[in-house]
């Protein structure tokens, strides 16, 4: 294969610290920049931590608003225990999105360094 065409495709083809950065900072909870790069399975973990923590977060809202207004100031053990995975899945949420902070960069320089390979190979069949 052409070189020029192998850095055309390297290109069209690289993945950007830049933008997977900015995703991170803008839906990092959501798992985009694990998306962007490639990395489903990643990114599924981190979505599903934030869904699991917004589901938990409404129960316990909607429960402590009815509490409210039927002037009940106890809470019951399920309110306990879905605070207790909100609070648990908002860590983990917040550890991996500090974990990524640090770790973005290497994963998008393996990912580029991959693309190089895989693109010299083809070169060679």
């Amino acid at each position: 294969m052409d070189t020029q065409i192998q850095s055309m495709l390297y290109d069209s083809q690289k993945k950007s610290a830049g933008i997977a950065y900015l995703l991170l900072v803008l839906l990092g909870g959501l798992g985009v920049h694990r998306f962007y790069l490639g990395q489903k399975w990643q990114g599924l973990i981190r979505l599903s931590f934030f869904i699991l923590m917004l589901i938990c977060l409404m129960v316990t809202g909607v429960s402590a608003v009815n509490s409210a207004m039927n002037n009940v100031s106890t809470s019951t053990p399920e309110q306990a225990i879905l605070g207790f995975i909100a609070i648990i899945s908002s860590v983990a949420t917040i550890a991996l999105g500090f974990y990524d902070l640090f770790t973005l960069h290497s994963s998008v320089k393996k990912i580029n360094v991959s693309l190089i390979q895989r693109l010299s190979q083809k070169d060679k069949i």
